[in-house]
């Protein structure tokens, strides 16, 4: 289901959003979450013929599916960059980097927790990267960036492909200075906005989940998402995802409003200075990051 919202907007004081000659559309990376929510993430980032999945957290029928809905060959992932241990992000991996032949490239922490539990086992290509180090892989290259979360050694990634640069970041409990700056620059960024505080207040959960789930290494807020899209937006950033919504704590249409008004109030304007989307719980063939609406997105 996907809401189209047009918006007019009263106008405002709108000098320090920086001004971008237009994207050229030939080679541009496109950003593909196969599936984005407490229960599942998997995303695609490349082109139809080459690109790098970002955990896998997806059955491998749906993965083969899901693929196949957005026109992407079987053979386009060249790697599995996988961010942590947790169940959500990697009850798939196994099947699918042994199937496909995939490498798999995490932290040393993360690696270690995948075969100690079980999840993984070396009949894999598992291969290390550091925090803050930058691989190349085929045309493009990616870097790992530590993130906050209660986990092994967990980390988001950025991925670089000719002139384009995409940014996966969820599961963390705070934007640091070093994911900040890493998310500075890039032209697509999907950005975890897991829960709504006032659901969160009122949720069935107990009282040590939901402290867990709110602190410097939980998850990260719609208001505290929010607040880093209105950051990158300034800075030239024009692609926005919400990602990694809580089914049980969050709603797509509060994560959206949030960030919507958030845009808004420091004087975005919709498809011109930004586009907004909310990754949906399980996709249909939906791309996002390749076209050019003059709307915003809610799916």
């Amino acid at each position: 289901l996907c809401f189209f919202v047009f918006i007019h907007s009263s106008p405002v004081d709108r000098g320090f959003f920086l001004r971008t000659k237009p994207e050229r559309k030939s080679n541009m990376s496109l950003l593909y979450s196969l599936c984005s929510s407490s229960k599942g993430n998997c995303h695609f980032v490349g082109t139809p013929q080459e690109g790098l999945l970002i955990d896998g957290g997806i059955g491998i029928r749906n993965y083969a599916a899901q693929l196949g809905l957005a026109g992407i060959s079987l053979e386009a992932p060249k790697a599995v960059l996988v961010t942590h241990e947790h169940s959500d992000h990697v009850s798939g991996l196994q099947k699918i980097a042994l199937r496909h032949h995939l490498p798999v490239y995490g932290t040393p922490g993360t690696l270690d927790a995948l075969v100690q539990k079980g999840i993984l086992d070396y009949s894999l290509d598992l291969r290390v990267i550091q925090p803050g180090e930058t691989v190349n892989l085929g045309s493009q290259s990616f870097t790992a960036i530590s993130t906050p979360h209660d986990s092994a050694q967990s980390c988001c990634y950025r991925v670089e492909q000719a002139d384009q640069t995409v940014m996966v970041c969820t599961d963390l409990g705070q934007i640091t200075p070093s994911i900040h700056d890493a998310l500075l620059g890039c032209h697509t960024v999907l950005l975890e906005s897991n829960y709504d505080p006032e659901m969160m207040a009122h949720s069935p959960y107990p009282y040590f989940l939901r402290r867990r789930i709110v602190g410097g290494r939980g998850h990260l807020s719609n208001t505290d998402c929010a607040k880093e899209l209105v950051e990158l937006a300034k800075a030239g950033t024009k692609r926005f995802v919400l990602g990694h919504l809580s089914q049980e704590n969050n709603r797509p249409e509060l994560a959206y409003q949030n960030a919507l008004t958030a845009l808004l109030e420091a004087g975005a304007v919709p498809g011109e200075d930004f586009t907004l989307w909310v990754a949906p719980r399980m996709n249909s063939g939906r791309i996002v990051a390749r076209e050019e609406q003059l709307c915003t997105e809610c799916g």
